[in-house]
């Protein structure tokens, strides 16, 4: 019987960590996301000081962070406001079919009697 050690499981080194997170990047957007520069941007900064220490790196990296995540908020508020905008346009949709179905309904019965 073999068993799996706990090695096998563990996360990969820090060192490494940079270099999947902008792979994971570069493979999860399209070329024109208006994220994926400033994405890039802040994870090459991580790669590049990744044997620096965490203080270094922070006050290196952070602000690339906060250029990154207000797009990433932005394209969370774009795609939460065309959300809403389609919900309303459907609803507006289904209520004008409705009340069609039930001026057919109407017709119908007034036809028949």
């Amino acid at each position: 019987m073999l068993l799996c050690s706990s090695r096998s499981r563990s996360r990969p080194p820090p060192s490494l960590l940079p270099f999947l997170l902008h792979a994971t990047l570069k493979d999860s957007t399209d070329l024109d996301h208006p994220c994926r520069i400033p994405g890039s941007v802040y994870l090459k900064c991580l790669q590049d000081s990744v044997k620096t220490t965490e203080k270094n790196r922070s006050a290196k990296c952070l602000p690339l962070f906060g250029t990154f995540d207000a797009c990433r908020r932005g394209v969370i508020a774009q795609q939460k406001s065309a959300l809403e905008n389609s919900l309303v346009k459907q609803d507006i949709a289904d209520r004008r079919a409705k009340a069609l179905f039930e001026r057919r309904a109407i017709l119908l019965d007034t036809k028949g009697h």
